[in-house]
């Protein structure tokens, strides 16, 4: 009985950060100091010119005109489905969210500059290269890599372009694949277009 009114308490306080958390973005918004966007490497507020720190060979300065490239796209504030909904109808496709009140995107560069004009949208930037490490990856030896592609990708282009790198395409489950890398590799294979994750492979204990 003890244990469950404990779990219960662990549970409530859990939520209650997350609703604090996200009251105090929204807040900062509000404030006109906006919101900082948090990755799996760090955390920036573009709409205080902060930028991330990024190592050479892993940014991209932009796409070619009509490529379909990923952007961040970061929200005024709490995100509103009317909101999205204008964003889809430029032709852009929203993809997975990033706290706070952005979403990584799939788009073209004239998509992004419709999308970056409207009223709601505060910031929109490239999806960096290097966005695409997990913080936890060696650099300093061969890797075994779980990468994952992105959905809706092509990937038998996608695998081919890992292999011009040099790496070796071990195995394929569906979005993911299993790769050997060296360090020169690894930084190729995260400028794969539809490369959207990349981190150490762990072998099963």
């Amino acid at each position: 009985m003890l244990k469950r009114i404990a779990s219960g308490i662990i549970i409530l306080m859990f939520l209650l950060a997350i609703v604090l958390a996200s009251s105090g973005a929204a807040n900062l918004a509000a404030q006109g100091q906006g919101a900082s966007i948090n990755l799996a490497g760090g955390s920036f507020n573009p709409s205080q010119g902060e930028r991330p720190d990024i190592p050479p060979g892993l940014t991209i300065s932009g796409y070619a005109a009509g490529v379909r490239g990923y952007y961040i796209v970061q929200f005024d504030g709490p995100v509103r489905e009317s909101w999205k909904a204008e964003v889809s109808a430029a032709g852009a496709e929203l993809l997975d969210y990033l706290p706070d009140f952005a979403f990584k995107t799939r788009m073209n560069p004239a998509q992004a500059a419709r999308v970056n004009d409207m009223d709601n949208v505060a910031w929109v930037g490239l999806f960096q290269p290097a966005y695409k490490l997990s913080p936890a990856i060696e650099f300093d030896s061969p890797n075994l890599l779980r990468v994952r592609l992105e959905r809706g990708a092509q990937g038998g282009q996608t695998m081919a372009a890992i292999s011009q790198s040099g790496a070796q395409v071990l195995q394929r489950d569906g979005d993911l694949l299993l790769v050997a890398a060296d360090t020169a590799q690894l930084e190729e294979i995260a400028n794969v277009l539809d490369v959207a994750w990349i981190e150490n492979y762990a072998l099963p204990e």
